[in-house]
């Protein structure tokens, strides 16, 4: 039904990609599901805070990349689903979101 159609009518595109995330207070970082220009999925249940500041750790690069963001759902571990963690994003640190859009841009090309 409608979560199939609003999937075809995303207006950016979400990659499979594992990349570490964290954030103050974070015993062990998780690991992402998917990413994309607004947001990703983390993969577990990690205890994140609603609301914060996440580092997005990109290993290819070597950079690590700040930004607000807040867990938009929290899916429990189903027969059906494995839990996880939205995160939508907000603002980056200054010249991180340049570098975010680039590096989805690189994936876009590989």
């Amino acid at each position: 039904g409608q979560l199939a159609s609003e999937r075809k009518r995303r207006r950016f595109r979400r990659y499979g990609r594992a990349l570490s995330v964290s954030w103050p207070g974070c015993e062990a970082p998780v690991v992402t599901s998917e990413i994309g220009r607004l947001g990703c999925s983390l993969r577990g249940t990690a205890p994140a805070p609603t609301r914060g500041r996440y580092a997005l750790h990109l290993p290819e690069t070597g950079r690590t990349l700040r930004v607000e963001a807040e867990v938009v759902y929290r899916l429990a571990d189903t027969s059906w689903c494995s839990s996880g963690i939205g995160l939508r994003f907000g603002a980056f640190d200054a010249e991180a979101e340049p570098v975010w859009i680039e590096y989805l841009t690189g994936l876009e090309a590989a």
